[in-house]
């Protein structure tokens, strides 16, 4: 089994370490290696956003204000109402095969970063089971100053929901950093059978190496 669906947020309020280029490009690229692999994407988006790229349909969470707590209300409302397993991720992951399906049992897979302990940062797959993670990462955002509402807060009250969580018996599945969360660049000669799932271009430098990469494998 392989997962099918993909959800990823975007909002035309500032983002990407301060980059300034053409994000309608960026999620161009995201959507055709998604369907390249069999994989729907889905833009969940601000009322206001105007995306011009070849998602299925859009999802809109309710109005709230901070950046990254809008990003995880709106990853909540979405999989409360969304029966099917899904890849959550923004719009700098690039699909460079297909995405097998959760093992049996389990309510999430998450990036096991090597050098960053403190959080799970990186694409989410997940099913119904992981509401009460994303339950749990809300929760602890509402009670945030409004600065980590806009960046960081998210990462640190996830790792700390996903710690609750399995304390309680939730079953998480853990996966090497590189093989959803590295750049193409940063990967060398990779052995076939651990070749990466995704590529993430993290930071103002990733997004244009990101164009640069869609390029050069055809995806734009």
């Amino acid at each position: 089994m392989t997962v099918n669906y993909a959800a990823f947020f975007f909002t035309q309020a500032p983002t990407g370490h301060g980059w300034t280029g053409d994000y309608d490009k960026l999620a161009y690229i995201f959507c055709a290696s998604a369907y390249k692999h069999n994989i729907t994407p889905i833009h969940i988006h601000l009322p206001d956003d105007k995306l011009i790229c070849p998602s299925h349909f859009a999802y809109n969470p309710i109005g709230v204000s901070g950046l990254v707590y809008i990003r995880e209300l709106a990853y909540l409302s979405f999989l409360k109402k969304f029966d099917h397993e899904v890849v959550l991720c923004d719009i700098d992951q690039v699909f460079v095969r297909t995405i097998p399906s959760i093992k049996e049992g389990f309510a999430t897979r998450l990036v096991n970063r090597i050098h960053d302990q403190a959080s799970f940062n990186g694409p989410r797959i997940v099913n119904k089971g992981a509401i009460p993670i994303l339950q749990g990462t809300v929760q602890r955002m509402e009670m945030m100053a409004d600065e980590y509402k806009r960046w960081d807060g998210d990462s640190l009250a996830f790792a700390d929901s996903v710690r609750e969580a399995m304390y309680k018996g939730t079953k998480v599945e853990f996966v090497p950093e590189y093989q959803y969360n590295s750049r193409p660049s940063l990967f060398l000669k990779p052995v076939n059978e651990l070749k990466p799932f995704m590529f993430h271009f993290k930071g103002k430098e990733g997004k244009q190496e990101m164009i640069d990469y869609g390029k050069k494998v055809g995806l734009i």
